[in-house]
């Protein structure tokens, strides 16, 4: 009885190893997490178990992107105009050493919206992000262009259909365009960031330009 009580105890204490193995491979990385529905009904497009920060937020562990657009046809601001602190490219390429930073979306919506509330603006990218209420959470934003990259990396995780250009929030180096994101890029030895742009592409801030879709995105605080 003794031996059957030991084989037992040891087949007890390897099961819960195995589980703990398990439980941390799944979570490093964030590779199990990526694609599950998040709280605010979305998809979960990044996840760092470490966390990472965002500008005006704080600490945040996981990046979810919205069920659905907030527009297709959404315009970004004014021409001839410029965005004091907001992220800034000066060129388009993938390559840029800010095109990959992520954490910043937020904060630079926040100083968006209240430029375009100023003047009088409505119905502009930013403003549309913001006023996502999406599974009761009022926290989503437009995404930078670091954010939009991670997104077209796991883009085929998600499960969902999520294609063409969009609205970042990151402007690009003159005051009438602002960077959009082809999520459908498709990275190549002869199509990459060092021999062309990349994802990254540009178009006019205001009313009369071409309009291009918004779709939000959401930092959450909690470890999921």
């Amino acid at each position: 009885m003794l031996r059957k009580r030991n084989l037992g105890v040891l087949m007890a204490l390897a099961i819960i190893i195995a589980f703990g193995f398990i439980a941390c491979d799944e979570l490093e990385g964030g590779d199990a997490i990526i694609g599950s529905i998040g709280p605010g009904g979305g998809r979960i497009f990044y996840y760092d178990p470490e966390g990472f920060n965002v500008e005006g937020i704080g600490l945040c562990y996981y990046l979810e992107v919205a069920p659905q657009n907030s527009s297709n046809n959404a315009h970004w601001g004014l021409n001839n105009s410029f965005t004091d602190e907001v992220t800034t490219l000066v060129e388009e390429s993938i390559d840029h050493p800010l095109a990959k930073k992520i954490g910043n979306g937020w904060k630079d919506t926040q100083l968006i919206v209240a430029f375009n509330d100023n003047e009088g603006l409505t119905g502009t990218a930013a403003q549309l992000a913001a006023a996502a209420d999406f599974g009761g959470f009022d926290d989503w934003f437009l995404p930078s262009v670091g954010e939009m990259y991670l997104l077209l990396l796991n883009k085929n995780k998600l499960g969902i259909t999520i294609d063409g250009f969009f609205w970042t929030s990151t402007q690009y180096t003159t005051s009438n365009s602002a960077c959009d994101f082809d999520i459908d890029y498709i990275f190549s030895e002869t199509n990459d960031g060092n021999q062309g742009n990349g994802p990254i592409g540009w178009a006019g801030k205001g009313v009369g330009d071409h309009g291009v879709p918004v779709r939000a995105i959401r930092a959450g605080t909690v470890k999921l």
